[in-house]
């Protein structure tokens, strides 16, 4: 399951390239909150190696790392996926894709998207606008109150900036922020784990 930041006319060759690993796959393409492509593929490590360097690198010359403010542009989903109808179903919930898969593994994962309520859709579309930004850390300050634009206050104005612009469903209560803010670091790869903890911990902190 990986996912790469291509134009909407690039469906074409990117179902082309897909096929001619000879393998089941399924392509949709989502234009919000910017256009990008999900992919599930059943590669081996090595294949997927070989298709990101000849495909995201090689031919659109994507980023695979987070620069100065720049997101990653591509990238594999690292966790070991536990539900494979559950990834399928948030694959195809805009339902703009293509696939080889049968009709009734695509229809019984259909089923599972429509069930994902309108909040769960708003908070993935809610990170993925996190994830646009790279967040670095100021100079160290043991006291909270005179840290400045620290991580953390860097990601909760963009949470709070996404919720007051964008037309959404998500609550802007304070409890509310706090837990986008709390799910965003346990799921994100935009920060590395190690930091992730101590961010997780350090507002922990804060709010007791």
């Amino acid at each position: 399951m990986f996912m790469a930041h291509i134009h909407e006319n690039q469906f074409d060759i990117l179902e082309d390239i897909i096929k001619s690993y000879e393998t089941k796959y399924l392509i949709a393409l989502e234009v919000e909150p910017y256009h990008h492509y999900h992919f599930i593929a059943y590669l081996s490590d090595e294949e997927y190696h070989k298709l990101s360097k000849n495909l995201f690198i090689d031919k659109y010359k994507l980023r695979g790392r987070a620069t100065k403010g720049k997101p990653r542009q591509y990238g594999k989903v690292k966790k070991t996926i536990k539900d494979e109808e559950l990834a399928i179903a948030y694959t195809l919930k805009d339902g703009n894709y293509r696939t080889n898969m049968d009709h009734k593994t695509i229809e019984t994962c259909l089923k599972k998207s429509y069930e994902k309520t309108s909040q769960n859709i708003e908070t993935e579309k809610l990170f993925q606008y996190l994830d646009q930004k790279q967040y670095k850390d100021p100079k160290y300050d043991e006291d909270w109150n005179k840290m400045g634009e620290t991580v953390e206050r860097q990601i909760l104005f963009r949470i709070y900036k996404y919720i007051n612009t964008e037309d959404n469903k998500l609550s802007n209560s304070r409890t509310a922020i706090n837990n986008y803010y709390l799910k965003y670091l346990r799921t994100t790869d935009n920060i590395n784990m190690e930091r992730r903890i101590e961010l997780q911990m350090l507002f922990n902190n804060h709010l007791n």
